[in-house]
């Protein structure tokens, strides 16, 4: 019986196939991160659209409350989004 470490050439298979594993597994990692990078990069400017939808909503309800304290709430559309307000009343500082 033949060890395979006898064998002439034998560790230079295992060599170049830990090296390709090791090669392989380094590869798919930086093609994930490329991939998780570009699904960020996407939705990033979702997230500053949402947050402008946000801001400009809060303002009116804000804006609506001020000019009369009688105002309930409701749906407003800005842009490409749209928000639903609702007013719980308080004492003396309602809740948006």
């Amino acid at each position: 019986m033949t060890h395979l470490s006898t064998k002439p050439g034998a560790m230079l298979i295992v060599t170049i196939l830990v090296t390709s594993a090791v090669t392989l597994a380094i590869g798919m990692s930086i093609a994930l991160q490329s991939l998780q990078g570009l699904s960020m990069g996407r939705a990033e400017p979702k997230s500053a659209e949402a947050l402008s939808i946000a801001d400009g909503c809060m303002e009116e309800a804000l804006l609506r409350l001020a000019r009369s304290s009688d105002y309930e709430g409701g749906t407003l559309s800005f842009g490409n989004g749209n928000c639903v307000i609702t007013v719980n009343p308080g004492d003396s500082c309602p809740a948006i």
